[in-house]
């Protein structure tokens, strides 16, 4: 099944899935390394040749799953696209933060958000429905 990558949180279990399938090849590959090293010293170069090259494979596959997504349903780069894609603040998963959280933090941001718009009142500004309000319009 394809991972939903407009889903942030199923995007970013497959980004750590990734990661964990590329320590478990990283393992095996130190294996492999560990193997060649043992077949070196008995002059066995072939097997020892061969382990190197296992090793290489397996390390490949682990940086591959680091990152790399190739099938024909999703993107090839998992990380890039959750970071261009899902990382940040907006509007909404601010929003989403204080529905969830029962609205906690409301005053901070209330308060930094009115202490912004006393900023923007002495500064100019052309847009008319943000400008301060005249003492005749109240």
């Amino acid at each position: 099944m394809a991972t939903d990558w407009t889903d942030r949180d199923e995007l970013f279990n497959l980004i750590v899935w990734g990661y964990g399938y590329a320590k478990t090849k990283r393992d095996l590959a130190s294996g492999y390394f560990i193997d060649a090293e043992y077949w070196r010293v008995g002059f066995n170069w072939s097997k020892s040749l061969m382990s190197l090259i296992d090793g290489c494979q397996a390390l490949g596959v682990a940086i591959d799953a680091m990152y790399l997504y190739n099938n024909a349903y999703e993107p090839r780069y998992a990380v890039p696209y959750y970071l261009n894609n899902h990382v940040g603040v907006t509007w909404k998963s601010i929003c989403e933060a204080w529905v969830r959280d029962d609205f906690e933090g409301r005053f901070w941001t209330i308060g930094i958000i009115d202490r912004m718009r006393q900023i923007m009142w002495d500064e100019p500004f052309d847009l008319t429905w943000a400008a301060r309000p005249e003492l005749g319009e109240m």
